[in-house]
């Protein structure tokens, strides 16, 4: 319920809620603004280590193209985004970014299914990560906004797909 993932209503039941559309476009805004500090911060102060790690979550994605299993994608998506966020600042700083992105998350998981999407992410993060390689910082954060900024496409597909699925 803190999540807004059900809505409880006493002596009638609890019920999954509604995807906020609003609370999606929040939380893009959110991811941009603080992803772009991250891979900015990878930029500057990327290690070997980190390159390496981010280089082996694209070819763990880029291996699981094969399955169709769309959750081990996201993992591997939250895997590649986490890395980046968790080198910039360990402790809180991903908590953060997944307390404001519980409805992404689900216009994300639903948007999977789109049998083009999953093979357009791994071009997303290889672009990005190509760009922290070179220490590119305008590179970098454009890809990464082009990257995140794909959300919209996403809720226009959840709406048209699944109009019971969101409320404004």
């Amino acid at each position: 319920e803190d999540e807004g993932l059900v809505e409880i209503y006493p002596q009638r039941g609890t019920y999954i809620s509604k995807i906020s559309i609003e609370a999606v476009y929040e939380s893009q805004f959110i991811r941009e603004t603080i992803e772009s500090a991250t891979v900015k911060n990878a930029i500057k102060h990327g290690t070997d280590d980190l390159f390496d790690e981010i280089k082996r979550i694209n070819k763990e994605y880029r291996d699981s193209l094969k399955s169709d299993d769309y959750v081990k994608l996201y993992q591997i998506d939250e895997d590649f985004h986490r890395t980046i966020a968790t080198f910039c600042h360990k402790k809180r700083l991903w908590r953060m970014i997944n307390l404001a992105k519980t409805d992404m998350d689900r216009v994300r998981l639903l948007s999977l299914k789109v049998p083009q999407r999953p093979f357009q992410v791994i071009e997303e993060h290889e672009k990005i990560y190509d760009s922290i390689i070179r220490r590119d910082e305008i590179s970098a954060e454009k890809a990464l906004k082009l990257h995140l900024q794909y959300i919209f496409t996403e809720i226009d597909n959840v709406k048209k797909n699944h109009p019971d699925f969101v409320t404004k």
